[in-house]
């Protein structure tokens, strides 16, 4: 695939993954439940991540940065389940 295609790839990617973080925070509003603001959060992490991916000069999803940035998103995402299961 060429630079041109990774590029147009990942920015529809972040696309899809701010349009469902908007959902998740609007989710968020109405029932102001933490675990879809968790969601929310975690989804706009990664739209972020493959924002950047896709402005770099040569782009390497395959990097340890990438892969502790969805670490995180995914940790924010496992605490926030455990937190409602604890809090219930």
């Amino acid at each position: 695939m060429t630079a041109t295609m990774e590029a147009l790839a990942n920015g529809a990617l972040a696309a899809l993954l701010v349009v469902a973080a908007v959902f998740f925070c609007r989710f968020w509003r109405e029932s102001r439940d933490f675990l879809f603001l968790a969601f929310g959060a975690s989804f706009l992490i990664k739209a972020i991540n493959a924002i950047a991916v896709a402005v770099l000069q040569k782009p390497n999803e395959g990097t340890m940065w990438n892969y502790l940035v969805g670490l995180a998103s995914t940790l924010f995402i496992v605490i926030a389940i455990i937190h409602k299961n604890v809090k219930s």
